[in-house]
């Protein structure tokens, strides 16, 4: 039997779908947003958007936590603290308005750049387990290098702080999409091997 192959990352795509409707909401009741250099968590900050930005942080989390369990019994314990720790960053960024005074904007600061880390770092971690998959790569470069860009517009008045967010967000999220499917159905295959009755199961 196949380790899910076809919905294993149903959660995550639903994660996404939330993060970016609610986004895409926040955008068209604010379009301001566009055009300042204040990130995403620009939206996290008014009435206008405060909900749909919520919606769409903690409906990404939640769906992280949705994954971690759907793994069950999976000996995949870096991806399951993974996920776990991100939905807990992702709670933690959407609850921290870097508006409201300093205490706030430093962790909301924390929270982002942990978040950010763990991407990168479970990214790289993937393409070494996937033995150097070209594509994983090549999604892996594009969101380095919007992390970068990030970085860089996080002091200007102006730049492109939101798109280069989104930017790094999309590719990870189609890295995680493409690549872990191929992960646990190595990690189940790799199981059955060890064990002759699972083995014979999974004919």
């Amino acid at each position: 039997m196949k380790y899910m192959r076809s919905n294993v990352v149903q959660p995550l795509v639903y994660g996404q779908l939330y993060f970016y409707l609610g986004l895409a909401l926040c955008a068209f009741l604010k379009p301001g947003g566009l055009s300042v250099n204040e990130g995403i968590s620009y939206y996290g900050v008014f009435w206008l958007t405060v909900v749909p930005y919520s919606i769409g942080l903690f409906g990404s989390a939640y769906f992280c936590f949705r994954f971690v369990s759907s793994l069950g019994d999976s000996e995949e314990v870096v991806t399951k603290f993974t996920f776990t720790l991100m939905a807990l960053l992702i709670c933690g960024v959407a609850l921290t308005p870097d508006t409201l005074n300093r205490f706030f904007n430093d962790a909301h600061m924390t929270f982002g750049s942990l978040l950010f880390i763990l991407q990168l770092l479970y990214s790289a971690w993937l393409f070494k387990r996937l033995n150097y998959d070209s594509l994983v790569l090549s999604l892996g470069l594009v969101e380095l290098l919007a992390g970068v860009i990030s970085f860089i517009y996080l002091g200007p008045r102006h730049g492109y702080l939101l798109e280069s967010q989104v930017v790094f967000q999309v590719s990870y999220g189609l890295l995680s999409i493409y690549a872990l499917p191929k992960l646990l159905s190595r990690s189940a295959d790799g199981g059955a091997a060890e064990n002759p009755v699972l083995k014979h199961a999974h004919v």
